[in-house]
């Protein structure tokens, strides 16, 4: 007897408990579905539901198309940036040209323009560019004279500075009015009262040559004296850019296609010289800024020698070359 009630109470004992245990359990569950405003898990929720909306916000179609144009404007921007780096580094196409050849350089930054000018150092008497015809006209003695242009490169000394040249003279232009028929002739050099290649005053007298002109850099055209400055320039001036009505005359090719001769019968030599009728700044292609003291002589070999060395010290005190923004080759 006693056996069976100590069975029924530990059996009822257990179901309470069990029982208990399965109420306690449900509600557990029940609350966990809440979360309490001071727990830990709240926190945890917040990260987890806001990482959702980062993660949203890189992965939307709107930020990976811009992240893709960024990204591609930024390697387009960089291969740019190494294009140009190379381009300045690399050497300019003058310096493969060869150096007897009349060919007309592409000069389109300073780079080239030293380059050709170191050139023009070794081989003065190489010109660039080339001779044609421009007409004819009747001379003082009646005769009638064939007219050469020289299109290309030609170099004048002048020791005015760029400014006054550019602001003042708009270019290089004649001091003698060319719409005087005597004039014109004088600038064509087919006049024989004053001698055949003789231009005077009328024209801006260049040469093909460097060496022939640079004795002449300190001379100032306005008042037909040599400046006493110590300095002065040689232009570089590109004659396929003067304006249609305005010639570049070839005064050498001149005298030698109309038999022009000196007292010793031989046809008159003018030192390469081009004269131009006018110039304007849009064709200086450049200058040279030279000292007085750069030459011991005017010897044309001891000019060459001292202008190759000089040029290779550029934007130090000897010689400074710059290029004319305002030309285009």
């Amino acid at each position: 007897m006693s056996d069976r009630i100590s069975n029924v109470s530990e059996r009822y004992s257990t179901d309470s408990v069990s029982g208990a245990g399965s109420d306690i359990d449900n509600k557990e569950v029940r609350d966990s579905g809440k979360v309490n405003e001071n727990s830990a898990l709240k926190g945890e929720v917040h990260k987890v539901s806001h990482g959702s909306k980062a993660r949203s916000f890189f992965y939307h179609p709107a930020t990976i198309v811009l992240g893709t144009l960024l990204t591609g404007s930024l390697y387009a921007i960089g291969l740019g940036i190494h294009a140009l780096v190379h381009k300045l580094n690399a050497p300019s196409a003058i310096e493969s040209m060869d150096p007897n050849s009349n060919e007309m350089p592409k000069i389109r930054n300073s780079k080239d323009l030293m380059a050709f000018l170191m050139k023009k150092a070794d081989y003065p008497k190489v010109s660039h560019g080339q001779v044609v015809d421009c007409g004819n006209s009747t001379n003082d003695a009646g005769q009638e004279c064939k007219l050469k242009d020289f299109k290309g490169l030609v170099f004048r000394a002048d020791n005015r500075y760029p400014k006054v040249i550019k602001n003042q003279f708009g270019g290089f232009t004649s001091k003698n009015d060319l719409s005087q028929e005597s004039n014109l002739k004088e600038a064509q050099g087919i006049q024989k009262d004053i001698g055949y290649g003789a231009t005077g005053q009328s024209g801006a007298s260049c040469s093909k040559n460097i060496t022939e002109c640079m004795p002449y850099c300190y001379y100032n055209p306005e008042n037909d004296i040599e400046d006493r400055r110590n300095y002065g320039y040689i232009y570089i001036i590109d004659t396929t850019k003067l304006d249609s009505n305005e010639h570049a005359y070839d005064l050498d090719e001149i005298c030698k296609e109309n038999n022009f001769k000196n007292d010793q019968n031989k046809v008159i030599k003018t030192g390469s010289e081009v004269n131009i009728t006018k110039a304007p700044w849009k064709a200086v292609v450049g200058w040279i800024e030279t000292w007085k003291n750069v030459y011991a002589n005017d010897d044309p070999e001891d000019i060459k020698h001292t202008l190759k060395f000089n040029l290779s010290r550029n934007k130090e005190y000897s010689m400074k070359v710059t290029f004319n923004s305002a030309y285009k080759a």
